[in-house]
Parts: C-alpha cells; sequence; structure tokens
C-alpha cells in the first residue's frame, strides 16, 4: 500500500493511540521518502477519547520523532484562530473561562484545588500540561459574526450530595425547557450529558412533559418494539423449542396481538397455565385458528425462504407498516441490514441470526432533519457538531484514574497492582491525564452552540476532591461506546485548533478546516 501513496492526512489526530500511530509510521515515512507529505490535524483541548488510548502528546512529539524528521525538508505548524460556529458572545465567554487555564495564576490555582496533597514536582507538571493543553486557546470572532450578540446562562445550584444535586438540576431543566419550548423549535435545543445516567434521567422529564426527544438508545435499530418482536419470531422460526423467542414475540402488541382477537389479559392468564411442553406447542394446541393463519404459513416454510424473503412476508402478513407508519425508518432500515448480511454471507436464518446477535447495538437508523424534536447526547456523541440551542445541565462529574492497575516489578517477577493511591507518582499521573481530559470534556460541551444560546446548570457538591480516588471503578462500568461522525463541507474552521504538516515542499495554500480541529479524552472533577 505504501507504494502507492504520496502525501497522508491524519485528522482528528489528538485522539490517535500510540499503537495506531506505530502502524501507520511506515507509511508517513514512505510518503516522506518520495517527496510527499505528512498532514496532520488536531485540537488537544478536545482530547477525550483516552480511555481507548488515544494519547495527545503525540501531537508534539511526531515532529521531534527522529525516523519523520529526518525525511521532512520542511515543517509547519499553524494554527486557525476563527471560530466560524458560535455568536460573540458565546465565543468571548469560552474564551474567558478556559483563557485562566493558560496563565500560571489560573492554572495553579486550579491544581492546588484538586491536588493539595500531591508532590510539588506533580503540581509543577500538572500546571504545566494544563497551560500547555490550553495555550493561545482564545479564538477570534470572524467579520461575519462581529455584529452578532449570543446569549449564555449559568445558574447555580444549592448543592449538595450527587441525588440532591440531580433533583435540583431537573427541576431548574423543568423551567427552563418551560422557557425555552415556548419560543424556539424543538429540534433547536440539544441537550448535553456526561453519563448514559443522566441521559435518561433528562429524557423521562421531556417525556413527561409532552416534549418529543431523540436520544441515543431511540435510533438504536434493536430497542425498537416492531424490531425485537421480529427478530425474535426470527429466532422461533429457527429454533421452535425457543420458548423466549416465542414469548417475545407473541405477546408483542405492536405484531402479533395486533392481528388476533387475543387480549393481552387473555395471553397472560394463558402463560399462566403451568404445563411443561414449548409454549410454540402449547399455543398450537390451544389456538389452533390464529396458529394455521399467522404461525404455521411461516413454520412450513422457513427452511426454505431466505431470512429476508420471512421478513418481507411477515412485514405483509402483521400489516406492521399499515399500523405503524411512524415505524417506517426503522423498518427499512432493518429489511437493509437482512440484506447486507445475506450478500455478506449469512443467507440461511441461523447465520443472519448469529450476525445479529453480534452486530445488532452497532445499527442505528440515521436521525431525519426534519424530525422536530429535542436532542439528547453524551458529549462524547456530540463531538464535531452544532445546534443552535446547547443547555449542559449536569457538572458534578465524578472522575477516577484513566486506568486500573499498575504493572510492578517484585523480587524479579511482575506484578499487576490495582491502582491505588498508595502508588504515589503513577497513581497521580494517570488521575492528571484523566482531570486533563475531563477539561477536554468541558471545552467540546461549551463550544457546540451554533448561534449563541448556551445554558449551564451546576451545582456545589459536598463531596469533596479526594473522596471518590481511592476506589477506581472497573473500567467496563464506566466505558462509552463511541462512534464519531465526522462531516465535512465548508471552508472554514468551526473551531480554532492547530494542524500540522511535514513536506518536502513549502504547503501552499491551504483551506480551513469545516468541523472541530480535533477531538478529545474523559473527565473533570476531582470535584465530582
Amino acid at each position: 500500500m505504501g507504494c502507492r501513496l504520496h502525501h497522508l492526512l491524519v485528522d482528528e489526530f489528538q485522539d490517535t493511540s500510540r499503537e495506531q500511530w506505530q502502524a501507520i509510521t511506515p507509511l508517513s515515512q514512505e510518503c516522506l521518502a518520495k517527496g510527499g507529505s505528512l498532514f496532520y490535524v488536531g485540537d488537544v483541548k478536545q482530547a477525550i477519547y483516552g480511555w481507548r488510548g488515544g494519547d495527545s502528546a503525540l501531537f508534539d512529539e511526531v515532529m521531534t520523532q527522529p525516523d519523520i524528521a529526518a525525511l521532512a525538508q520542511d515543517t509547519t505548524k499553524d494554527s486557525l484562530p476563527n471560530n466560524w460556529r458560535s455568536f460573540r458572545n458565546v465565543v468571548e465567554f469560552n474564551n474567558t473561562f478556559f483563557g485562566n487555564l493558560e496563565n500560571v495564576v489560573g492554572a495553579d490555582e486550579l491544581t492546588n484545588a484538586l491536588f493539595s496533597d500531591a508532590p510539588d514536582d506533580f503540581r509543577a507538571d500538572f500546571t504545566s500540561e494544563l497551560m500547555r493543553n490550553f495555550e493561545e486557546c482564545a479564538q477570534a470572532v470572524p467579520e461575519t459574526n462581529g455584529d452578532t450578540d449570543g446569549y449564555i446562562r449559568m445558574e447555580q445550584l444549592s448543592g449538595g450530595k450527587a441525588e440532591e444535586i440531580e433533583e435540583q438540576t431537573v427541576e431548574a431543566l423543568d423551567a427552563l425547557m418551560d422557557d425555552l419550548t415556548s419560543r424556539r423549535a424543538y429540534r433547536d435545543i440539544a441537550v448535553l450529558v456526561r453519563k448514559h445516567d443522566h441521559a435518561e434521567l433528562v429524557c423521562n422529564l421531556l417525556v413527561q412533559k409532552g416534549i418529543p426527544v431523540i436520544t441515543e438508545n431511540s435510533l438504536q435499530l434493536d430497542k425498537h418494539p416492531i424490531i425485537r418482536q421480529l427478530v425474535a419470531f426470527l429466532a422461533f422460526l429457527d429454533y421452535p423449542r425457543d420458548d423466549l423467542a416465542f414469548l417475545t414475540f407473541a405477546s408483542g402488541a405492536e405484531l402479533f396481538l395486533a392481528e388476533t382477537d387475543i387480549s393481552e389479559t387473555d395471553f397472560h392468564n394463558w402463560l399462566t397455565q403451568q404445563q411443561k411442553r414449548p409454549l410454540g406447542v402449547r399455543f398450537r394446541n390451544d389456538f389452533p385458528e390464529e396458529w394455521q393463519r399467522l404461525v404455521e404459513p411461516f413454520y412450513n416454510q422457513s427452511g426454505l425462504m431466505t431470512p429476508y424473503d420471512l421478513t418481507q412476508e411477515a412485514l405483509r402478513t402483521f400489516r406492521v407498516l399499515e399500523r405503524h407508519p411512524d415505524a417506517e425508518l426503522y423498518v427499512r432500515r432493518f429489511l437493509e441490514v437482512v440484506h447486507l448480511a445475506e450478500e455478506n454471507g449469512y443467507g440461511s436464518l441461523s447465520a443472519f441470526l448469529e450476525y445479529w446477535n453480534e452486530k445488532s447495538d452497532e445499527e442505528k437508523v440515521p436521525l431525519p432533519e426534519n424530525i422536530d424534536a429535542v436532542r439528547i447526547m453524551t458529549i462524547h456523541k456530540s463531538k464535531g457538531l452544532e445546534f443552535p440551542v446547547v443547555i449542559v445541565p449536569f457538572h458534578n462529574w465524578k472522575v477516577w484514574p484513566d486506568r486500573d492497575f499498575e504493572i510492578r516489578q517484585f523480587k524479579g517477577s511482575r506484578l499487576v497492582t490495582p491502582m491505588r493511591k498508595t502508588l504515589g507518582k503513577p497513581y497521580l499521573t494517570s488521575m492528571g491525564r484523566a482531570v486533563r481530559e475531563q477539561l477536554n470534556l468541558l471545552y467540546v460541551a461549551w463550544t457546540r452552540s451554533r448561534r449563541g444560546t448556551l445554558r449551564i446548570l451546576y451545582g456545589k457538591t459536598d463531596e469533596l476532591p479526594g473522596s471518590r480516588r481511592h476506589e477506581p471503578v472497573p473500567r467496563h462500568e464506566r466505558r462509552h461506546r463511541v462512534r464519531v461522525r465526522r462531516t465535512t463541507g465548508r471552508r472554514h474552521a468551526v473551531d480554532s485548533g492547530s494542524y500540522a504538516a511535514a513536506a518536502n515542499t513549502p504547503p501552499g495554500d491551504r483551506c480551513d478546516r469545516t468541523d472541530d480541529m480535533a477531538p478529545a479524552p474523559a473527565s473533570l472533577s476531582t470535584q465530582p
């Protein structure tokens, strides 16, 4: 592959892991050796994927890497200063807030608040890292936005324990949504949260208020009841003794029961009858008319029809689109998934079901542009996106070391040691990375406003910085699986960031980037 490449562009470089960079280093060398170029783009202030191995330190290291520097006759590092996304007040607010971290007084004050009991050399290093990350973070407002204003509101809540802060936040959000929805379209509003638990709190509130919402889970294909019932029907046809599959399908009000005269109460009463036979056999004997009309045709043909044909016939038999036109987007997408699976060799029913069990959590429907609903998403998921009105309701974030263990030498053996405060420097270093990642998350959240409305709700917590640091939470309990969707198109930078290029020829004319110059890693407060 390298022999065909002359120019290499790496986007979102601050989230590149060392393993990934090691893998593409030979390609970079090949490009430079042939007189080509290496061009990488990123913004260390938006490095929020350290938990996936991203290492923003690579951004500066690559330029001095001997095997790269020896091949590059010319190296250039530059920044894109303008913010083309937000209105003037939002830009100036973020400049003021995060600008405190690029001067020694502000960075040192935060360091002492978070790591008051840490050794002096660690605190000095942490302060330097903060200042380096937010160096020249101020963004300029281009002439086209010079006359804009924008609106930012920060509301401090009473505070207390985490549960109390959550209650206060939901109450404040309730009043805020009444105000906003009276004069803004639902689609203009995005609520950004750190955790899925907080997304659920916001979702429950808005649903109770009758406000339409779109969440990450609501777009997930396997969460839709009709899709779940269709898959359960296919699973039952593949293995008729699968009682759970039959129960999921036959008890579904959207699919099977809607086509019968059996009420949900009657079906549940029938289920309570204790018998040892499989549910499918019992149903065939107790409801012969429904079995013969709705199940038996599929039962007899399941070995002869492809999963796609079975699904199509089930949709017709149960009149899914006629009864549920609002589910068309999910149904069409599911048919696409079945068809693509067949094209990739999963042509039998059992093969498709195996494929679905492995891949279903990755399948989502595309977000329709014309849906008038409030968006609720995690800050990680919002990376690279923009919204007219942004609400960030929860800021009582916990922070733990970004690693669960440390490998130590003991009497000639390598031991895996849990990451605890007693380890000293390794623990503090891990905590330092996690805190910086939290600050980056804050930066990403507060810079999503497209035009100029940013609402921030926060409460002072009673849980002090060191209160949870001693017991790190297992990684599987705090990781988010994230797909970052990147968009390009305009010729201007939305957020100021920086890019670096190594080339044998002058960089020449360059186009400004359209989406954010880079992503970032995960959490902020040792103050939860």
